[in-house]
């Protein structure tokens, strides 16, 4: 992410609302990130586990930390990651989900 202009703000960002495994700002936009990483396609490509009541604990600290830091804009991204052959796969979904009201 940061080789493609993104500034890490967070890691494992815990708020009283939830939390969120990176918090990133671009283009004057925070970026909320969930990574999820599967050992195997077994159970479906890892983005397939971003479910709803995560989606929405990810809107809850979204809400919460454009209040505290003052931003008017934010998207949601999945970091996918799919291990084969023990080398990983990474997949970077950009805007995977609606954002706040």
């Amino acid at each position: 992410m940061q080789e493609q202009g993104y500034e890490i703000l967070a890691r494992n960002l815990e708020t009283p609302v939830g939390e969120c495994d990176i918090l990133a700002e671009h283009d004057d936009r925070l970026i909320f990130v969930e990574v999820k990483t599967r050992g195997s396609s077994r159970y479906g490509p890892p983005e397939l586990a971003v479910h709803r009541e995560k989606r929405d604990q990810l809107r809850r600290v979204a809400k919460f930390e454009l209040r505290e830091r003052e931003h008017k804009n934010c998207q949601f991204d999945v970091i996918a990651i799919e291990f084969d052959m023990d080398e990983p796969e990474l997949r970077h979904i950009k805007s995977a989900f609606g954002g706040v009201e």
